[in-house]
């Protein structure tokens, strides 16, 4: 089961990172930053994901894990309603 963005956020961890199976590019996304309800699920995102540089016809990214902050040297993952 999938922890909700509230909770990722009160437990300070809005840096998601993920995967894009594709290209092998490791991205990150503040939570703090995403239009999506509160009580969603972090695992919902990854529907709204694409890879920067793949663009929209890449797979389905892979969620890495929460951390406190986002991870330095990481590109960040357009989210597709930003």
């Amino acid at each position: 089961m999938s922890p909700l963005i509230r909770g990722a956020l009160i437990a300070g961890m809005p840096g998601l990172e993920v995967l894009c199976p594709a290209c092998q590019t490791v991205g990150a996304v503040d939570l703090r930053r995403v239009d999506r309800h509160p009580e969603g699920a972090v695992a919902a995102l990854v529907l709204g994901l694409t890879c920067a540089r793949c663009g929209p016809a890449a797979p389905m990214p892979r969620l890495l894990g929460l951390h406190a902050l986002p991870p330095s040297g990481r590109r960040p993952v357009s989210a597709l309603d930003d």
